[in-house]
C-alpha cells in the first residue's frame, strides 16, 4: 500500500474548474458567486467581465476583487496564480472554500502543481479538479484533432467530469459521449448536469467534517438524482485500506468525507475528504473525552449502491477484516 500522507485539518480546500470554452464554467461560477448558500467562497476567474454579478449583491470593491453580500468574493487573475491566491488568503475573514476557473485551452495541470507549491503547505490543498463538457458541441471541429485532445486532457486531469447541456441533445449522444470517454479514460467518474446545474455538495465536499453544512432549502441541484449513504464504526480503520476502497468505489459515487478513527493515530481524529478517487486526510484535534468514531457520509448518484454493499467495502478496513489481514 502507498503510506498515507496527512495534511492539517485546518488547510483551505481548492477546486479547480476546467473544460473546453463554452463548456458552462462561467453559468457554474454565476450559481455560486450568486447562490444563497450562507457559504464564503473565494472564486479566482479570468476575467471579471465574463462573470455576471448582480450589482445589488455587491458591497465592496478593491482593485481587482470585488466583495459579496452572501459572504463570496471574485478575484481577478492578473498574471500570477501564487499571488492570487495570497491576496485570498490573507483576507481578514479567510474563505472556508477557493475556486479557481481555469481557461478554456489550459491544461489544469500547471494549476494543480501551483496549489501544490511548497509555499502554500500549510494554508490550502488540492481538493479537486472538475471539468465540465459541454455534450452539444464536445465532437464540433472534427478538422481540429487538437481540440478533442485538449478535451480529453482535461478530463484525464478531472477527478469529476460535468456532463453539461444535456437538455440539448438525445438520449443517443448522451450514451456517445459516455463511451467516448470511457473508451479512452477507464474508470473517470462523470455525472450529467443541465445549466451547469452541480450540487455544491459534490463540487465543494460542504459538511460532514469540521466544515460547514450547506443551509437547508439551497441545494443546487435536484436531489431526486443523488443519494447518501452513512457509515459508523467505533472500531479503528486502517487508512491505507481506507483509502484503497475509496478508489475502488464505483464510479458513480462523488463525494466521501466525515471523520475517521484511525489505527495509525487512535488519539486524534483524523478527517477524510475525497471527490472521485483523490483522497486527502488530514489530522485533527484529539478524541479528549469523546469516544472516538468513524462517522462517514458517502455521496453519489441514486442507487449507485446499497447501506450494506457500503458496511460490506468500509468493514473490510477494519483490521483482521480485510482480504490481506493477517
Amino acid at each position: 500500500m502507498t503510506p498515507i500522507t496527512l495534511t492539517l485539518s485546518d488547510t483551505v480546500p481548492v477546486t479547480v474548474l476546467t473544460g473546453f470554452l463554452g463548456a458552462g464554467k462561467t453559468t457554474l461560477l454565476n450559481r455560486i458567486l450568486q447562490g444563497d448558500h450562507g457559504l464564503r467562497v473565494g472564486v479566482l476567474v479570468n476575467d471579471f467581465g465574463a462573470i455576471n454579478i448582480d450589482e445589488k449583491l455587491v458591497v465592496g470593491v478593491d482593485n481587482s476583487t470585488i466583495s459579496l453580500s452572501n459572504g463570496c468574493v471574485c478575484c481577478e487573475i492578473n498574471s500570477d496564480l501564487i499571488e492570487a491566491i495570497e491576496t485570498l488568503i490573507q483576507r481578514d475573514e479567510q474563505p472556508e472554500y477557493i475556486l479557481v476557473e481555469a481557461s478554456g485551452i489550459a491544461d489544469p495541470v500547471g494549476i494543480a502543481m501551483t496549489i501544490g507549491n511548497q509555499r502554500f503547505a500549510d494554508v490550502v490543498r488540492l481538493d479537486g479538479i472538475i471539468s465540465l463538457v459541454d455534450v452539444d458541441q464536445v465532437f464540433a471541429h472534427p478538422d481540429h484533432p487538437g481540440m478533442a485532445e485538449l478535451k480529453l486532457r482535461q478530463i484525464a486531469c478531472s477527478d469529476i467530469a460535468v456532463l453539461n447541456k444535456i437538455d440539448l441533445v438525445d438520449a443517443a449522444r448522451i450514451t456517445e459521449v459516455h463511451d467516448w470517454i470511457d473508451d479512452r479514460i477507464p474508470r473517470v467518474r462523470t455525472l450529467e448536469a443541465t445549466h451547469a446545474d452541480v450540487a455544491l455538495e459534490i463540487l465543494l465536499g460542504v459538511g460532514g467534517d469540521d466544515r460547514p453544512a450547506i443551509s437547508t432549502g439551497t441545494h443546487m441541484h435536484d436531489a431526486s438524482a443523488f443519494d447518501s449513504w452513512s457509515y459508523r464504526t467505533s472500531r479503528p480503520l486502517r487508512l491505507d485500506e481506507l483509502q484503497a476502497e475509496i478508489k475502488a468505489m464505483p464510479g458513480s459515487i462523488y463525494r466521501c468525507k466525515g471523520i475517521v478513527n484511525s489505527v495509525e493515530h487512535p488519539d486524534r481524529k483524523v478527517i477524510l475528504q475525497s471527490v472521485g478517487r483523490r483522497s486527502t486526510m488530514s489530522l485533527a484535534e484529539p478524541w479528549g473525552e469523546a469516544t472516538p468514531l468513524t462517522e462517514l457520509v458517502i455521496i453519489g448518484q441514486a442507487g449507485a449502491m446499497t447501506d450494506a454493499d457500503l458496511g460490506c467495502r468500509l468493514d473490510r478496513c477494519v483490521p483482521g477484516e480485510g482480504p490481506g489481514s493477517p
